[in-house]
């Protein structure tokens, strides 16, 4: 049987002189050559590096890194740590501009890595050099690449498990054919593998857990065949050998008693608390996402829409001549050399997508498609090994023969066309889309928000674009320490629940002196029998918080509001006030100029159409910036502010619903009910739509006549005439009776529907109306 190209290194692509005569300046000169295109990736990456803290999960992971805390589940102590100690070693930079950085460094790492694997398959340098290039200027490697995030580091501990694996099965078969060669170098190789895969399990455990079924598959078909001769056994049969693997995957998973450790210093974050072993395993094991990823009914028509939208992803990732022709070539050399390397690929693109698919119950909606997109790197990873191994079959196939017969020139720019084809187009393609060079929007977002509070306000943000940075505003870089972060994680923070306490106990000794202070009437005690129970329902807890506290309360969304406080829109947050204050000695809001806020918006900068988050934010902004001129009484400002909002939130079925209800709140009826109903077609499960369209529906059959003509004369004076009319016509069919809507109407359709003879009909029934009406 012919043995595997990738077994046996060869020479392939350079020149049969020897590098001994070279001088040092020579040497130094093929170097530098060498070094030019990662030292270009590494350019690009720096070129297009956020600034600082973006949205998505950045400003959560940059403070548990700064802080040695604990981000959300399962935690990534292994990131926490290495980023965490990064930060250390270059004191004089942003955190943030350092957390994004190693993303940065570690996709750089993984491009390293994927190539040497390729030349380990003995792909020649070029080739090898130009699929490495374009894996990392990949659409989602690059993105990740720019931005605070724990994927690149899965990415390059991955790549690395494969490169071992791939040198210790390219070790038990070179022993097996040269049975003198060095046996141990297997073993060791297999330990390196099994090392990377405990880190990789301690970073991210679930994205390997996604690549680890392939990885087994080719090392235990890589390992198999008949017993190799001298008495040496197969890699999976050595006890001592599987021993020390096992020690190797479980050491780094010791780091996790990081979390632990971590939270009982008590960061600036510690998400989940997990000090006890009950709240660490819940931790660890994720047990908070389980009712979004393990319990819904998801229909198999819903997966394999994902499975297609895998599909287009992996064929998009880096150029689609790239993909095309790099992996019908790969498929035509695996299958043709009939090596274990298919084995790999196959397995971990097989595994991939359909073990995601399996654990993450996601129903096929907009919002959900670019969750898992990340979750697809493994997959990428292995397809550049498959371009690669094409790439190379197609040039000995079709070009080595005829450079060979061509001048040394001819030769070595081909060398050099490889390795500027191939990255060309995935840097072409993704620039736009990855440059975040100018992605100021979470920080200017979140500072113009924290600026505007009062003095030692009580905030809760919403969402992880408000919630985040604001975190890490104030926890790493010292901005606003007055004020108050009521939550973080989605429950109260343990500063805003010791607060609370302190506004219980007050209260339970105010009402027990005097129970008619109390604003609920009896006092319950509790199981000390000295006060009332802690209270645990929400809407409880903000009436305390809103009524009790000395500390000003802000929401940035009305919809995390449950008790019955007023709410007044103060620049881009709500300003809580009980239902009985006087809010007319407090001073104006601030103003809210989407300029100040989007500096980054620049035309032909569209890095953040590809981010849901950075959406919302424009979405806000441009929300508030509608509800403050609405207030100021410029309606057709306010509904062009809407309108623009409404664009930013095409794929979000809450944003929608959100501006439905502000809309709502303002009367603007047709609007709220088109916005529900736009919410509502997002999703068939979200239910939160259709139960405010129901009660506006039935709010609206019900309305007094009067608010009806309101209601069309702010739209007319907004230039909407149809919309006024109708509004109108409304009023008179709630109450033919009513005199105004008819004058209004006439009017209108006088000045600005050239309708005269309807307009004419109107004025006669006002004017026969005010007749039956006079006494």
């Amino acid at each position: 049987m012919r043995r595997p190209t990738w077994l046996v290194r060869e020479s392939v692509g350079t020149s049969s002189r020897s590098g001994a005569g070279r001088g040092v300046g020579a040497r130094l000169g093929g170097a530098l050559v060498r070094a030019a295109p990662w030292g270009f990736l590494l350019a690009v990456y720096l070129r297009t590096l956020a600034p600082t803290v973006t949205s998505e999960d950045s400003g959560e992971l940059l403070t548990a890194a700064f802080t040695f805390g604990v981000p959300h589940p399962p935690g990534f102590p292994l990131y926490c740590i290495v980023v965490g100690s990064l930060m250390r070693l270059l004191p004089g930079c942003s955190p943030a501009w350092v957390g994004n950085l190693s993303s940065a460094l570690f996709a750089f790492l993984s491009v390293l890595v994927v190539f040497a694997t390729l030349r380990t398959l003995d792909v020649r340098r070029s080739i090898a050099t130009g699929v490495a290039l374009s894996l990392g200027l990949g659409q989602t490697f690059w993105s990740q690449a720019v931005v605070t995030e724990v994927y690149t580091l899965n990415a390059a501990i991955l790549a690395s498990a494969i490169y071992a694996a791939v040198r210790a099965v390219r070790a038990v078969r070179a022993v097996r054919a040269e049975p003198t060669s060095n046996a141990d170098r297997s073993g060791r190789w297999f330990l390196v593998f099994a090392l990377c895969v405990g880190l990789g399990l301690a970073n991210h455990y679930p994205l390997m857990m996604l690549a680890l079924p392939g990885l087994v598959l080719f090392l235990y078909a890589g390992d198999s065949g008949p017993p190799p001769g001298q008495g040496r056994r197969s890699l999976l049969r050595q006890p001592k050998l599987l021993l020390l693997s096992v020690g190797a995957i479980l050491a780094p998973l010791l780091l996790y008693a990081y979390l632990p450790l971590a939270a009982s210093r008590h960061p600036a974050i510690q998400w989940g608390e997990p000090t006890s072993f009950d709240a660490f395993w819940a931790h660890v094991s994720r047990r908070a996402y389980r009712n979004l990823e393990l319990t819904d009914d998801v229909p198999w028509r819903d997966k394999l829409a994902f499975l297609l939208d895998f599909g287009r992803l992996w064929m998009n990732e880096q150029a689609p001549w790239i993909f095309g022709l790099g992996v019908l070539f790969g498929l035509r050399s695996v299958l043709r050399q009939r090596d274990r390397i298919g084995l790999l690929i196959a397995g971990i693109l097989a595994f991939n997508p359909l073990l995601l698919l399996l654990v993450l119950q996601f129903r096929h909606e907009a919002e959900h498609i670019m969750r898992v997109n990340e979750y697809y790197l493994p997959a990428y990873v292995v397809t550049a090994l498959l371009i690669g191994l094409g790439f190379e079959w197609a040039h000995r196939r079709f070009l080595e023969g005829r450079a060979a017969r061509a001048w040394r020139t001819r030769s070595r720019l081909l060398e050099v066309a490889w390795i500027v084809a191939l990255p060309l187009g995935p840097l072409l393609r993704h620039f736009h889309a990855n440059d975040r060079s100018q992605d100021y929007l979470a920080y200017d977002f979140n500072r113009a928000i924290l600026a505007s509070l009062e003095p030692n306000a009580l905030y809760f943000p919403s969402g992880d674009y408000a919630a985040f940075p604001a975190l890490y505003l104030q926890a790493v870089e010292g901005l606003r320490p007055d004020v108050l972060l009521g939550s973080v994680t989605g429950e109260l923070s343990p500063e805003a629940r010791d607060y609370l306490a302190a506004l219980e106990a007050s209260e339970s000794r105010r009402a027990a002196s005097d129970p008619s202070a109390s604003s609920t009437g009896d006092v319950p005690r509790g199981a000390d029998g000295r006060g009332r129970a802690p209270a645990t329902d929400p809407a409880t807890i903000q009436r305390i918080l809103i009524e009790v506290g000395p500390r000003p309360v802000f929401f940035a969304a009305k919809s995390d509001v449950r008790w019955n406080a007023v709410l007044e829109p103060r620049g881009l947050v709500y300003r809580a006030w009980t239902p009985a204050s006087d809010r007319r000695t407090h001073q104006p809001p601030p103003p809210v100029r989407e300029a100040d806020i989007l500096r980054n918006a620049r035309p032909g900068f569209d890095a953040l159409a590809v981010d849901d988050l950075g959406r919302s934010i424009r979405a806000d902004v441009l929300r508030m910036q509608g509800e403050q001129q609405w207030l100021q009484g410029d309606v057709h400002a306010a509904l062009a502010s809407f309108r623009a909002a409404e664009r930013w939130l095409e794929t979000s079925k809450e944003g929608l619903n959100n501006l439905g209800s502000t809309l709502a709140e303002y009367r603007v009826y047709d609007e709220a009910i088109r916005l529900f109903r736009r919410a509502a077609a997002l999703s068939p499960d979200y239910l939160t739509p259709r139960r405010n369209l129901a009660v506006l529906e039935q709010e609206m059959r019900s309305k007094t006549p009067s608010a009806w003509n309101n209601y069309g004369s702010a739209l007319a004076e907004a230039g909407r005439f149809e919309e006024a009319r109708r509004a109108f016509e409304r009023a008179i069919a709630v109450d033919p009776t009513y005199a105004l809507p008819h004058k209004n109407l006439a009017l209108l359709l006088r000045t600005k529907l050239n309708d005269a003879e309807a307009a004419e009909w109107h004025q006669r029934a006002y004017e026969r109306l005010l007749r039956e009406a006079s006494p």
